[in-house]
């Protein structure tokens, strides 16, 4: 600590300007970000490429394993979004991209409990759905949730 300072006070005295203790955390927490976010657009990009190879969606999931899946990643990304506003922020946390790249099969999951509670499952809704956005003419959220729970309806997804 002392051979810190001490090197750091005689570099100022030279004319050269050294970084506080503040300025190298800021710098470490910046890369922090950065490399959240790279990680992140990767996570996206794969979940992209997994929903679209996949063929014709099954109705009703085959595994216990994935509804577990899926339970454990939005409890998860419900938690640690629950107090964010910032709707990018939200749909870009990687429980988010996850449950995306579980894909199609989990549609029923997502309409239930989008039929619970009211959230911002649309952008997973659509992804999952291979393009079709029901709810995308919609004003509200209410009469988005009710146009997606429609669409479940009539692609047997949910009763």
């Amino acid at each position: 600590m002392h051979q810190m300072s001490t090197t750091m006070h005689r570099e100022r005295k030279k004319g050269k300007t050294a970084l506080s203790r503040c300025q190298i955390r800021v710098n470490l927490d910046s890369e922090k970000i950065r490399l959240a976010a790279k990680r992140n657009q990767e996570i996206a990009s794969h979940a992209r490429e997994k929903w679209y190879v996949r063929r014709k969606p099954s109705r009703v999931s085959k595994s216990a394993g994935v509804h577990d899946r899926f339970q454990r990643l939005a409890y998860q990304w419900l938690s640690e979004t629950e107090f964010s506003s910032d709707i990018g922020q939200i749909t870009a946390h990687p429980a988010y991209l996850q449950i995306i790249a579980l894909g199609p099969e989990v549609i029923p999951y997502v309409l239930r409990q989008l039929k619970c509670e009211l959230g911002h499952w649309f952008i997973a809704l659509r992804a999952l759905a291979q393009g079709d956005d029901p709810g995308s003419k919609q004003k509200t959220m209410v009469d988005a949730r009710n146009a997606w729970l429609e669409w479940g309806t009539e692609q047997g997804y949910i009763d």
